[in-house]
């Protein structure tokens, strides 16, 4: 069965291919959740800079226990902190950096992560060979070279 099947001998045109809602459109799913969100009074953006405000200073008591400013801090739950510990630092920098890429979504848009590759055609590699005893003489070179125009091609590397 082909496209001129009709009686006019005219092309069959094929109803647009409609997918999911127009360009700018929330997600039944998104406005739901942003209801929600709202109904709890619950703020992500607000949560993640209270915890941001958070992890730093927790990374700066640290820094001054380690620097040896101060020989130990008081913690919130009245204990008191005395040593650094290396691994709680960088997992307190790990936990920082996240933190900060998961707010700056709200900021920027996204940017693809492709890279375009360019490819570099290679340049014939011309060597000029000398009898013995001559002295190679550039002009004498770009003289020949332009009268002997040598292509390499493809088809001539298949055939030896």
């Amino acid at each position: 069965m082909s496209l001129l099947d009709n009686k006019n001998d005219e092309e069959a045109v094929q109803p647009p291919v409609k997918r999911g809602p127009p360009p700018g459109v929330p997600r039944r799913g998104s406005r739901d959740a942003a209801r929600r969100l709202a109904q709890l009074n619950f703020d992500p953006i607000q949560e993640a800079v209270k915890l941001f405000d958070k992890i730093s200073n927790e990374i700066e008591k640290m820094e001054m226990i380690r620097d040896g400013k101060v020989e130990g801090i008081m913690m919130e739950d009245g204990k008191m902190r005395m040593r650094f510990s290396s691994m709680a630092y960088a997992n307190l920098l790990i936990l920082q950096q996240k933190t900060i890429n998961d707010l700056i979504r709200y900021g920027y848009a996204r940017v693809s992560e492709t890279q375009i590759l360019q490819q570099n055609t290679a340049t014939p590699l011309l060597i000029t060979m000398t009898k013995k005893g001559e002295v190679y003489n550039d002009l004498v070179d770009a003289q020949i070279q332009q009268e002997t125009q040598v292509t390499y091609n493809e088809d001539d590397e298949d055939e030896t």
